[in-house]
């Protein structure tokens, strides 16, 4: 529509331009039968003026001066990356088909492909990074911000699958979990706190050889995302899975206590509800317990939050508040309630 208008425009300015210039008449031809020079002119004139007004439109359309050419190259070089990395012919011909109908720049497309590159090289699937590409596209969320957006992705994901190799015994356990870790993350559980779940998680293995690290660890942060997704702040997330690794939850515990949060989260506030499970699990309720009313009172806990959670450390201590906070130095065998020192280690 622009552009039909800017060339209707043009043409009429150079109407008017022929129209003062000869009021109504061709110019006349020279005595020997040639063309009058100052009408030459005045024609290159007009095509001078249409190109002036038009050439603007036809490069906005692949980015300032970029030529079609370039585009198309980079469009092929992100097909020769995503078909070395795995994805299937369909994945590749949608991405290269709504890349070409939003009139992505090639710039762009680069930043894409390259983004794609790195995400296989550190060894991590990139159908998170061409799924985040499409959903942006289908909103048509413009290209810098697409960008940006696979980037954060990435990141994202460089950074669950590197804790998640601590844990994996394969392929398949690293790429299961690393996902797992992933959502966690997209949930709202920030690196910090993530980190901190971990090294709970490799201290608990640690002390129980026989325990399963890949299922510990998969069901504390399901049991994380879980959390994150019904509006825990990220430390209240991470208090509640560390004191339960501390008070030695297994992962049937913690999927038990996913589902007791999950039916109760719908009812009331989940981030007093997590407090509440810091506090009852500190005092040595299990995960069937929790949710229920009686003498130990877990249904609501038996004070307010403690401090201001994990601290690198020797020991681990968790008082009245169900907080894991710095403290005490046992190991294991302390009581975890009214302020008892006790857990697995760190504080």
């Amino acid at each position: 529509m622009i552009l039909d208008m800017k060339i209707a425009c043009s043409l009429r300015i150079c109407n008017v331009f022929r129209w003062k210039s000869f009021n109504g008449q061709e110019p006349a031809a020279s005595p020997g039968g040639d063309v009058d020079e100052g009408g030459v002119m005045r024609n290159i004139v007009f095509v001078f003026l249409f190109f002036l007004v038009h050439l603007p439109t036809v490069w906005a359309g692949n980015g300032p001066g970029e030529n079609v050419q370039g585009r198309r190259e980079a469009l092929k070089a992100l097909t020769r990356t995503m078909t070395g990395n795995g994805a299937s012919a369909d994945e590749v011909q949608r991405m290269v088909r709504m890349l070409d109908e939003k009139k992505f720049s090639m710039v762009s497309i680069e930043s894409i492909g390259n983004t794609v590159s790195e995400t296989a090289k550190a060894g991590i699937p990139i159908e998170p990074v061409i799924h985040k590409a499409y959903e942006g596209m289908a909103k048509n969320v413009p290209a810098e911000t697409l960008v940006k957006a696979l980037e954060k992705t990435r990141m994202r994901y460089a950074f669950a699958f590197q804790r998640a190799r601590a844990f994996a015994r394969s392929k398949d356990e690293l790429k299961q979990l690393g996902v797992v870790l992933a959502d966690c993350m997209a949930a709202s559980v920030v690196e910090k706190d993530m980190d901190q779940i971990t090294e709970q998680i490799r201290i608990r293995i640690k002390e129980d050889e026989e325990s399963n690290g890949k299922n510990l660890a998969e069901q504390s942060f399901l049991l994380g995302r879980s959390m994150a997704r019904m509006g825990v702040p990220s430390e209240k997330v991470r208090d509640v899975v560390c004191i339960a690794l501390i008070k030695q939850y297994t992962p049937k515990d913690m999927m038990e206590l996913q589902k007791q949060f999950s039916r109760q989260a719908r009812t009331g506030s989940a981030a007093k509800l997590a407090d509440e499970y810091s506090t009852a699990i500190s005092h040595g309720a299990r995960a069937q317990e929790m949710g229920y009313s009686g003498d130990k009172g877990y249904s609501n806990g038996s004070g307010s939050p403690g401090g201001s959670g994990i601290s690198g450390g020797s020991g681990s201590s968790a008082g009245s508040g169900g907080s894991v906070n710095s403290g005490g130095s046992d190991r294991r065998g302390g009581s975890m309630g009214n302020g008892g020192r006790g857990g697995s280690g760190r504080n």
